[in-house]
């Protein structure tokens, strides 16, 4: 599925009961590609999706306190918590964790504030083949762009008559996939500047 991927983006969404979340996800059923199905192609206007809920995400979303007491205890616990036990320690320590800011829109007039992490409900990760382009850059007011046109019609679709559907973007982190030349073609790099799609998943 990242074979061709130039750019993505990460956006952090968070809702306000189960409505939201129900709205939201219900909007996701059309943005996620299924296993098997074509990725997205170039100049095309649908983005290839993965979706992550967060075990608060869970809860807002009423979840019975029962089944996510049957999840995983790494995940019940997340890597705060579990910090020690990963070894994040001094430098990589929670505390020290650069957290994302509020960005989409960003505020008027005063400085960005950051995102706590447990206000996270849901990250949706969304990849796109076509290359970036100095002239369409990504950014809220370009809905031509179209990663910034797929996360808007999903507020568009969370929204009702009342206005956003319980449904809100706290950030977005706008990616892109780097090239490096080898004996075998252009590589994708990727975190660490390991070349991707060399070994093979453990």
């Amino acid at each position: 599925p990242h074979e061709g991927i130039r750019q993505g983006c990460l956006a952090l969404f968070a809702w306000r009961d189960a409505a939201g979340a129900a709205r939201l996800l219900g909007a996701l059923q059309h943005a996620v590609r299924r296993h098997g199905a074509p990725s997205a192609a170039a100049g095309g206007h649908t983005p290839n999706a993965n979706v992550y809920v967060t075990l608060n995400g869970l809860y807002r979303a009423g979840v019975p306190a029962g089944q996510l007491d049957t999840l995983p205890a790494e995940f019940r616990e997340g890597m705060a918590a579990r910090a020690s036990v990963l070894g994040d320690w001094q430098d990589n320590h929670p505390t020290r964790w650069k957290l994302p800011v509020r960005n989409w829109p960003p505020p008027a007039g005063r400085r960005a504030e950051a995102v706590p992490l447990a206000d996270v409900d849901l990250v949706l990760h969304l990849t796109h083949p076509d290359p970036v382009r100095a002239d369409q850059p990504f950014a809220r007011d370009n809905p031509a762009h179209p990663l910034v046109a797929a996360l808007q019609r999903l507020l568009d679709a969370c929204a009702d008559g009342a206005g956003d559907g319980g449904v809100e973007i706290l950030a977005v982190q706008p990616l892109q996939r780097i090239a490096r030349d080898t004996d075998q073609g252009p590589q994708a790099i990727g975190h660490f500047a390991a070349l991707e799609h060399v070994g093979r998943e453990a």
